[in-house]
């Protein structure tokens, strides 16, 4: 998660959290901001991050992963080129 201070974001990370983990910091932040994950947007390039992108309301995938790009595929998830994808 990056770091907040006095409202503003200071580009330091505060935490970092990986697959399953994530969704439950974001779960943890939403609730103590009183955000609905399905009024928010995730980036990610990685299948390990499907929880998050399943709970939010805007899923995009940049240069994903293949097993990421199939499933973006699937359920008709934007996806992003930087011209980086494996």
């Amino acid at each position: 998660m990056v770091e907040v201070r006095d409202g503003v974001l200071t580009g330091a990370l505060a935490s970092s959290a990986f697959g399953h983990h994530k969704l439950t910091a974001c779960e943890a932040w939403a609730a103590r901001e009183k955000v609905a994950l399905a009024d928010c947007t995730f980036y990610t390039d990685s299948y390990s991050d499907v929880a998050l992108l399943q709970k939010v309301g805007r899923p995009v995938v940049i240069d994903p992963d293949r097993r990421l790009a199939r499933l973006a595929a699937q359920r008709g998830w934007p996806v992003v080129d930087w011209g980086r994808s494996s």
